[in-house]
């Protein structure tokens, strides 16, 4: 940006100028990392959009008989709004809002160019993770939630497809078992936990088990409906069965 043009935004009112800066916050919160396709306009009209939530708080808090105090209240409160309502869009409602579009037919789009993409976008918990590298060896986290404290969180999923997780389970190419193997140093246990990372060169298939509070009760919805059609399902095939053995009567 030309130096002029920096010097034009400082010289707008600070009602603006605190309206223009929360927007711009509230872009970075809710887009980070979502934000690689995004062009010029897409950042422009997406902070207009939390600056409009900053810029309507303050014209009605910090009207032009307010105080230095009230003023000063209601750019933090904007602020604060902005960057709320970011972080809203980011956890709740971007899935939300994509779900209902699917659901009344109107697109199944979500904006990302691959599935590993869109994987990683969605607020989902991922439970179980397995990687085969191309050698034929697999390694597996057999449950993330155990890792949930680690300082770099359960595992990394980057978006270039490399991985970085606490290995717990490995299985050789040459084997059909698995095997436990500990994460972490027991003649060091101030080391803390081993994470391993495994580029996206080396990774042949990903198998991540994922859950929420809705696919957890569907499945389960699923598991009652299976365990209540099998019984009859193998009576009907026996019976079937026995008649297709029975020798027929002779004419």
């Amino acid at each position: 940006m030309p130096p002029e043009n920096a010097q034009y935004l400082l010289d707008l009112p600070l009602g603006t100028l605190a309206a223009l800066a929360s927007g711009y916050l509230g872009y970075r919160i809710a887009y980070t990392g979502k934000d690689t396709k995004h062009g010029p306009l897409d950042v422009v009209f997406i902070t207009l959009v939390f600056s409009f939530i900053a810029k309507s708080i303050i014209a009605i808090i910090a009207t032009e008989d307010a105080g230095a105090l009230r003023t000063v209240a209601a750019f933090v409160v904007a602020i604060t709004s902005a960057i709320g309502a970011a972080c809203a869009w980011r956890k709740w409602l971007a899935d939300e809002t994509f779900e209902v579009l699917r659901t009344m037919g109107v697109s199944a789009s979500d904006r990302c160019t691959t599935a590993w993409e869109s994987m990683l976008h969605r607020s989902r918990s991922p439970q179980r993770l397995v990687v085969r590298k191309k050698n034929g060896d697999r390694v597996m986290t057999f449950n993330l939630a155990d890792f949930s404290n680690a300082p770099l969180g359960t595992c990394l999923l980057g978006e270039d497809g490399s991985v970085g997780m606490y290995v717990t389970d490995i299985m050789p190419r040459e084997k059909t078992e698995w095997e436990t193997r500990e994460v972490f140093d027991s003649a060091r246990p101030d080391w803390g936990y081993d994470m391993t990372f495994i580029p996206a060169s080396e990774i042949a298939e990903v198998r991540i088990s994922l859950h929420d509070a809705a696919s957890l009760k569907a499945g389960k919805r699923y598991q009652e409906a299976f365990q209540r059609k099998e019984p009859i399902l193998s009576a009907s095939a026996e019976a079937k069965n026995s008649a297709s053995a029975t020798p027929a009567a002779p004419t």
